[in-house]
């Protein structure tokens, strides 16, 4: 049997949400690193801004992408868990160094706060496709 993916599914929004989202996210710090280097920018903001941007990726990418609306919430929560996994992943292979502790956790709790807020906001403002 053939089997074809549906571009219907709520795995196919997962996909392009996060292919969304991660694409804004590495866009996004690497015009921050830009004004990191050429402004004077303190490095105790850093950490606050990464955190803002993967905010503004899950909840953006949510709003672009997610047509279903039963269960925003949860699906917004899954994804936002998901995005973190993934952003984790890329951005460690990047630095070479795959550490968990405190931040990941920070990380995945304010993923999945920002996927429930994003997944809320999304099936109250979005129309199903």
């Amino acid at each position: 049997m053939e089997k074809t993916i549906n571009k219907n599914g709520c795995v196919w929004e997962f996909l392009k949400a996060l292919t969304v989202s991660i694409i804004f996210t590495l866009l996004s710090v690497l015009v921050f690193a830009v004004v990191v280097r050429f402004c004077s920018v303190d490095s105790k903001y850093i950490p606050i801004v990464n955190q803002i941007i993967k905010c503004v990726a899950i909840v953006s990418s949510m709003l672009l992408c997610f047509t279903k609306r039963p269960n925003g919430w949860l699906r917004g929560f899954i994804f936002g868990i998901l995005y973190v996994a993934a952003a984790y992943l890329i951005f460690s292979a990047f630095s070479g160094k795959f550490e968990f502790g405190l931040k990941l956790l920070n990380d995945c709790v304010l993923g999945g706060v920002s996927g429930l807020i994003g997944g809320i906001i999304t099936v109250n403002v979005k129309k199903e496709a």
